[in-house]
């Protein structure tokens, strides 16, 4: 619904029913001529104008007449049979211009009015009057608009009926009040009204009616609060009957945004306030935002936006540069439950698939400083392009814990079934780093490789999660791997602890760490998991289940010094949200899963090498295994078994 289309086609109502009223003022019986003003507003229209009650007249220099119970017949197709309804029309004009031709209505009081807009299924507004193609414009002859000192309303009501999307919205009138001095003075605007139980008002001055209406522009300075949001435009307007002539700086607050975004189906991802700033210049159709300020929950952007919506879909261009970002304001903030209300990882709500459909985007957005939970990245570029539904990041780049990340993410909604393709590449990303920086630990340092490239369908993350389909793994060499660390990457557990760490000590030296995930069906099949330190060997196997989001690993170690203690494989089961979700919150992975996913790469890496030349435990390869001795035979069997078994997929995974 294009407002102004509304507002043209209320004006040509007003006038019609008006210029049909005048026509009796000179008369002495208002009545006598009720059928040729029905006639008047009949070919203006194409409605039927009825007036239920007697005609009223005061002769005077400014005359009065009154009408009771008046009634405009609806669309054909539309759901009731009348579009306007009112209990009184009081119109009071002044005599002498009526010599000339000319009409001015000193006042228009309007009392109890009923008033219905709706469109039908293509579309079509039933304030489209007469015999005009569907698509056009209500066309407003200038030379019939009167002059209008002063306009009043009272105890009205508009209700809208959107034919398209079922919508259905009221809007309570308690009071408009409109007065100008003269038709080249301002135009003063008093509006008080609700809906939805919540208060509306307008008020400030708008430029004269002779400028609004035609091609000159005026000076405009309005105040307007609806559902809790409080907007000023100050500037000039003008060629309101046409394209339209806008200069206005434009700014708009709310402590509260949620209530006015409930009202255009939208639910916002964040708790907090609102507040936009900048200058909109142009035309109804097309118009820039320049020295755009916005503060998002705390979050800041300044930029320049372009709008079009000449289109079949609003068209929305621009660049914008945003300070800080974190991702805590939006989906939760800091302690709260990393599951949703079902103990859940992956949310279930339904993706916002009515809104990417309803725009088309080229903007490009930079992030001096992004924090998520679990990494910090600067210097972030997002191009963002949006078109019919399928949004793509093309090309997305950052820099984490001095490494360039860089990714690529497809969102296509315009199919019933949205599909997700993400990829991610970092080399050399230091981890340690990327994790100190975020706060998570201080107990894992060194490089590493990390790839992923996972691809999936669904209407909600959940959905995506379950049907996911691709590969995501992890390489790190040469590091240093704490208590608090081992415990991090097994989920917590501390187990392992007696065979990775000597006695005296807290922290061993990382040899190797890889991780390689072959994900199918949602499924996470553990193809590879390897931790080699000085003192031993872990290595494991299972799978993870992002549909039921239930772990199922076996996790085997193998001491290298036979006066470490010896333990016996370890299984670690349950849920993401029981093992993992605690430790970062609502949708994002933990560390552990999030380094699990991504692609080992490739390069001479020497615990591979080292690992893949395992031949088991009695065997007479080189492998760090074969430096372990001989412990307990059962253990050393069932990790020689593993390892041999993980050196093949390694082996595979790099081609050596």
């Amino acid at each position: 619904m294009r407002l102004k289309t509304i507002l043209l086609g209320l004006v040509g109502l007003v006038v019609v029913i008006v210029v049909g009223l005048v026509i009796a003022v000179a008369t002495v019986d208002p009545n006598d001529y009720r059928s040729d003003i029905q006639d008047v507003v009949k070919d203006a229209t194409g409605r039927q104008l009825t007036l239920g009650g007697d005609l009223e007249l005061g002769i005077s220099l400014r005359p009065t007449i009154v009408a009771r119970d008046v009634e405009l017949s609806n669309a054909e197709w539309g759901t009731q049979p009348q579009m306007v309804k009112a209990k009184e029309l009081d119109v009071q004009v002044a005599l002498l211009p009526l010599l000339s031709g000319d009409i001015h209505i000193v006042s228009l009081t309007v009392d109890g009015a009923e008033i219905l807009l709706e469109t039908n299924s293509d579309g079509v507004g039933n304030w489209q009057f007469g015999a005009q193609d569907a698509g056009d414009e209500v066309a407003t002859d200038k030379m019939l608009l009167p002059r209008i000192d002063g306009m009043a309303i009272t105890d009205a009501s508009i209700t809208y009926l959107d034919g398209v999307t079922g919508e259905k919205r009221k809007v309570d009138i308690e009071s408009v009040e409109l007065s100008t001095d003269s038709p080249s003075g301002p135009l003063n605007i008093d509006l008080k009204a609700t809906s939805d139980d919540e208060g509306l008002t307008v008020s400030g001055v708008a430029g004269s009616l002779d400028a609004l209406m035609g091609d000159d522009s005026a000076p405009v300075d309005l105040s307007i609060a609806a559902y809790g949001v409080t907007m000023t435009l100050k500037g000039t307007i003008g060629a309101v009957s046409s394209t339209g002539n806008l200069d206005l700086d434009l700014d708009v607050s709310s402590d509260d945004p949620s209530k006015a975004a409930s009202v255009v189906g939208v639910t916002l991802p964040y708790d907090g306030a609102l507040k936009v700033a900048g200058n909109v210049k142009g035309t109804f159709q097309t118009f820039d935002l320049t020295g755009l300020s916005a503060d998002v929950a705390g979050i800041k952007a300044t930029g320049d936006i372009s709008v079009d919506q000449s289109g079949d879909r609003p068209s929305v261009s621009g660049k914008l540069a945003v300070d800080e970002f974190d991702v805590s304001a939006f989906g939760g903030g800091e302690g709260e439950s990393s599951s949703d209300s079902s103990g859940k990882v992956f949310p279930s709500d339904p993706l916002p698939v009515e809104g990417l459909q309803a725009v088309d985007a080229d903007i490009e957005v930079t992030i001096a400083t992004l924090k998520t939970p679990f990494m910090v990245a600067r210097n972030v570029v997002v191009p963002i392009k949006l078109a019919s539904g399928d949004l793509k990041m093309d090309g997305m780049t950052a820099t984490v814990a001095g490494s360039t990340v860089s990714s690529t993410l497809d969102l296509n909604a315009s199919t019933a079934t949205p599909a997700m393709v993400l990829k991610m590449t970092a080399d050399s990303l230091n981890v340690g780093q990327m994790l100190k920086d975020a706060a998570v630990t201080e107990m894992l340092s060194g490089d590493g490789d990390l790839k992923v490239d996972v691809n999936g369908t669904g209407v909600s993350i959940a959905a995506i999660m379950a049907s996911l389909n691709g590969e995501a793994s992890l390489l790190m060499e040469e590091g240093q791997l704490d208590t608090g660390g081992l415990e991090l990457l097994m989920g917590g557990s501390n187990a392992l602890i007696g065979t990775l760490i000597t006695s005296g000590t807290n922290a061993a030296q990382l040899n190797c760490l890889a991780i390689d995930y072959v994900i199918k069906d949602g499924i996470a099949d553990q193809k590879v998991f390897l931790i080699d330190t000085q003192f031993s060997t872990v290595v494991g196997e299972g799978k993870i289940d992002l549909g039921k989001e239930t772990i199922d690993l076996l996790i085997t170690p193998k001491s290298k010094d036979v006066s470490l203690s010896v333990a016996v494989p370890v299984r670690v089961g349950g849920t993401l949200a029981l093992k993992v979700g605690g430790l970062l919150g609502a949708t994002i992975f933990p560390p552990a899963l999030l380094l699990s996913l991504g692609d080992l790469g490739g390069g001479d890496h020497g615990c591979v090498t080292a690992n893949a030349n395992t031949e088991g435990s009695g065997g007479s390869g080189s492998g760090v295994v074969d430096e372990a001795g001989q412990v307990v035979d059962d253990a050393a069997g069932a990790v020689g078994t593993a390892v041999d078994d993980i050196g093949n997929e390694i082996d595979s995974l790099f081609g050596d």
